[in-house]
């Protein structure tokens, strides 16, 4: 045997030395061989087949907890949004009583922000994980939120600068 093959004597040389490995082998080792070969291959191809079935889990799994904390935040967005909604209909029913009035104004306003702070944290969470339909669906609802909430403002700033007799009367003609 010479160690100065060439690329294209490589397979003879192979072929050769199996041979000769495999002749002086008894029929019942070369049986053994065989079914060592199978098992080895079997072994591998399962070994291989739970790398890439793993692989594929976890990017499954992170697609799950990226759609589960997209559903999480819409979910809070769209309590906060019902809240504001309740709280405004509650002062259309409320009575002129001023303190209540003022703390129904306070926490109208707490709403207000805090469904700012989830839009704020939609948008964030969108950007992060690269959420093609929720970036288009805050694109298509971002100016009309905003024009929202910046009405509200204003409209809870008119309401806190005049009196609580009038109060009443502003807010029922601004909201209906």
């Amino acid at each position: 045997m010479s160690f100065s093959l060439n690329f294209k004597q490589l397979p003879q040389y192979y072929n050769n030395l199996i041979q000769q490995v495999f002749s002086r082998l008894s029929i019942q080792k070369k049986i053994i061989c065989g079914y060592g070969l199978v098992l080895g291959i079997g072994v591998l191809g399962i070994a291989i087949g739970l790398v890439v079935g793993n692989n594929y889990f976890q990017q499954a799994r992170e697609q799950m907890t990226i759609a589960d904390d997209e559903a999480g935040l819409l979910s809070s967005m769209q309590g906060i949004l019902l809240e504001l909604q309740c709280r405004q209909q509650q002062m259309i029913l409320s009575s002129d009583q001023s303190q209540s009035f003022q703390q129904k104004i306070s926490q109208l306003k707490a709403a207000v922000t805090e469904a700012e702070e989830m839009l704020s944290q939609l948008q964030e969470f969108s950007q992060t994980n690269a959420e093609h339909d929720l970036q288009a669906f805050l694109t298509k609802y971002e100016q009309i939120l905003a024009a929202y909430f910046q009405q509200f403002k204003i409209l809870l700033q008119q309401i806190s600068n005049t009196h609580s007799q009038q109060k009443l009367q502003l807010w029922r003609q601004l909201i209906a």
